[in-house]
């Protein structure tokens, strides 16, 4: 695992159970559709994929139709586009359309940490897409998600350098491990679709090995 991102996979969507299941076939639910409601975030679900809050969505537009070109050199409203300047406002300096794309993937990734510590089914690479991010090298690496200070699928806290507090722990009975989070990348990765057991931190069975997420910094 390299920096703060996730190496290896692009992840699949984060969606949060709604039942002690994930996807199980037995209670006639696919992955995507399996989430709760109360998260506030409003999704357009489907069979395949799952689409971006209309929050997540709104930030995208803005960011894509900035003009941030000049970004170096003034500073104007949401939506500032040169085309629209007049010319005595107009900077005569301007940025490479590469420098352009590395200012808009820079604000993109600060708007996405936001985003995906508070909605569990935020996909940053639908999100960096929607916002006009040049994604062409996204399917080799995972350069997107190394932008995020996220490890094995969980974000930092907005503003720190700390992991949301342990509230409860998650494990099946299939397996000898327990987790932070559904959302971990590690229980997805091993996840038989057998019936999740949530316990309170103290109240974890001791036949059960703590994930590395539970060990991440929350202080």
């Amino acid at each position: 695992m390299s920096g703060w991102g996730l190496a290896g996979q692009r992840p699949s969507s984060r969606a949060r159970p709604d039942s002690d299941t994930i996807g199980n076939p037995e209670h006639g639910c696919s992955l995507q559709m399996a989430v709760r409601s109360a998260d506030g975030f409003n999704h357009v679900h489907s069979e395949d994929a799952m689409a971006l809050s209309r929050l997540a969505q709104e930030f995208a537009a803005e960011i894509a139709q900035h003009d941030w070109s000049d970004a170096p050199w003034r500073m104007d409203r949401a939506g500032h586009s040169r085309t629209s300047d007049s010319p005595s406002r107009r900077t005569e300096q301007v940025l490479t359309e590469e420098e352009t794309d590395r200012v808009r993937t820079n604000v993109m990734w600060v708007a996405a940490q936001v985003l995906g510590h508070a909605d569990p089914q935020f996909d940053v690479h639908e999100f960096a897409e929607a916002c006009g991010v040049n994604t062409s090298r996204a399917a080799k690496s995972s350069w997107i998600e190394n932008g995020l200070r996220t490890q094995v699928g969980l974000y930092m806290q907005p503003g720190t350098r700390k992991f949301d507090p342990l509230t409860e722990v998650v494990t099946t009975d299939t397996s000898d491990a327990y987790h932070a989070s559904t959302n971990c990348t590690l229980f997805r990765r091993g996840y038989q679709h057998a019936p999740i057991r949530r316990f309170a931190p103290g109240e974890v069975p001791a036949n059960r090995k703590p994930c590395q997420c539970i060990t991440l910094n929350r202080t």
